[in-house]
């Protein structure tokens, strides 16, 4: 998970005029000007995402939310994703980091040579699509009128990775999934419909899934450690531009809070 953080340093919170507000009717506009921080971080951040994923932010901008307050404590919080591989975009990776999953993934197979590869899936998105690739409209013309695939069911088998568990074990009944040691791989079966053909790149092989209004297009790619190695992935930043372009506009926002704070107390004070 990726985040980041809108705090007040405890340095400053240690100070006099600090500690004297806190005591006496808390900082309301300093709290307010957290939160208006974090909704602007987390903007900002998703127009990062679009301005550097095009097509490819549906997922990513989806996970970015706020976290406030931060364990009860109201003068901070943070804007968090919980993409899964948030880490992998923000940081790259390389080819043999990337081909590395083989090596560990319960979902990886064998094949006849002995060799381990991964079935992964791509989706597609139709002509004008915001949140997947687009398809070119020659291509989405062909593809529309495929006939439908479907997912027929979930099973389960025991993991190729590191060899077979001991005998006996059925790997469909819900104890054997759970049980300590003994790794799992899920697997789907399909009714297979018309496969796209004749059209090249990566809409090569592509199935239509779904019912109609969801329709999903999917192609499906191999991962194998005989194979090419795939292209390593590269260090985006998205997290940490955003916090550029935010940093010296979020301190000015909460200096404005504490400002209106400290305001509002003398003039309370002067009523007094």
């Amino acid at each position: 998970m990726l985040d980041i953080q809108v705090k007040l340093s405890d340095n400053f919170l240690a100070t006099k005029e600090a500690l004297l507000l806190l005591g006496e009717k808390g900082l309301p506009n300093t709290e307010k000007a957290v939160k208006s921080s974090l909704v602007f971080v987390q903007e900002e951040w998703r127009k990062q995402a679009n301005s550097i994923f095009k097509h490819r932010t549906g997922n990513y901008n989806s996970t970015i939310k706020i976290e406030y307050p931060t364990d009860t404590e109201k003068l901070q919080g943070k804007v968090i994703t919980t993409l899964p591989y948030a880490h992998v975009l923000e940081n790259g990776m390389t080819s043999e980091e990337r081909m590395r999953i083989l090596q560990t993934s319960h979902q990886v197979r064998i094949n006849k040579k002995g060799g381990k590869y991964l079935i992964i899936p791509f989706r597609h998105g139709s002509p004008g699509s915001t949140t997947l690739p687009p398809m070119p409209k020659t291509v989405y013309a062909q593809a529309k009128e495929l006939t439908q695939s479907k997912r027929t069911g979930t099973y389960y088998e025991l993991s190729q990775q590191l060899g077979q568990p001991e005998k006996g074990i059925n790997p469909n009944e819900p104890r054997a999934r759970s049980a300590e040691g003994v790794p799992m791989a899920q697997r789907f079966s399909y009714q297979w419909g018309e496969r796209l053909t004749g059209v090249g790149g990566v809409w090569e092989g592509m199935y239509k899934f779904g019912v109609s209004h969801h329709t999903q297009y999917i192609t499906f790619r191999v991962m194998s450690e005989h194979g090419k190695p795939w292209q390593g992935i590269p260090a985006f930043k998205v997290c940490e531009k955003t916090v550029r372009f935010v940093k010296s506009q979020v301190i000015g926002i909460v200096k404005t809070g504490f400002r209106q704070d400290m305001i509002d107390f003398k003039n309370i004070a002067a009523r007094a």
